[in-house]
């Protein structure tokens, strides 16, 4: 439902951006360089001021359709109500129960500041891990640029023109990402396995944020890169 809602709402700046690019295009060359000759670019806050409107509009809009569809499938409140996860288990330098204030009965706690401990130690290694995918991203980068700059010497062609063996070493250099996102994985579930959340929307819920936080990295780093500083 997320992603259909937030595919048909990046039509709005789609059809803007490229409305403003047949206009620059077409019809005024002379902002294509936006604000080069140190005039205000009104092009550029146009387009800035456009975009914010959006942001706002798509999160009002994707808020209201959530919670319909919340009542039409039945999980309004769902999360108020979860049993414990099979998983879950009591203190074990502790009390492994305490009494629920509602209906007095005994259920397994853990306490919050020893879940705390284990999100701190799963900060420090994704922290690590994502050290190691910049650092590795980051000389393999320059080792390719250096063969690509050794190259163009070598041969006298034209840095534009196209290299056989360092087009292929760009594309190995792809293969980074799912040899670092294997590993990750089996990582990130012990992570939360240690974490020991009570109910399997939190269990989801922070697996999913540290794949988010790791794969920002993992899947962008390496087009950063090649985007911004590919060329010698």
């Amino acid at each position: 439902a997320w992603f259909g809602h937030y595919t048909y709402y990046l039509l709005f700046p789609v059809v803007a951006s490229f409305a403003v690019w047949i206009l620059i295009t077409f019809f005024f060359p002379e902002h294509a360089h936006g604000g080069a000759g140190g005039e205000v670019d009104y092009v550029a806050i146009g387009m800035a001021l456009f975009i914010t409107t959006w942001v706002v509009y798509y999160k009002t809009t994707w808020e209201e359709q959530s919670l319909a569809i919340s009542y039409k499938w039945g999980t309004n409140g769902y999360e108020d109500v979860q049993k414990d996860r099979t998983a879950f288990v009591g203190d074990e330098d502790g009390s492994k129960t305490t009494r629920n204030f509602v209906d007095n009965k005994e259920v397994l706690f853990y306490p919050s500041w020893k879940r705390s401990l284990w999100q701190t130690a799963s900060a420090i290694v994704i922290f690590l891990f994502i050290v190691v995918v910049v650092s590795v991203n980051l000389l393999m980068f320059f080792e390719l640029r250096k063969t690509r700059i050794v190259e163009i010497l070598a041969t006298n062609m034209d840095p534009d023109h196209p290299q056989g063996i360092t087009s292929f070493a760009y594309m190995m250099y792809a293969l980074l990402v799912p040899a670092f996102t294997i590993p990750f994985h089996a990582v990130a579930w012990r992570l939360n396995d240690n974490e020991n959340y009570r109910t399997d929307v939190e269990y989801e819920d922070a697996l999913i944020t540290k794949h988010l936080v790791f794969q920002i990295f993992n899947n962008y780093i390496a087009l950063f890169f090649i985007a911004f500083a590919k060329k010698p």
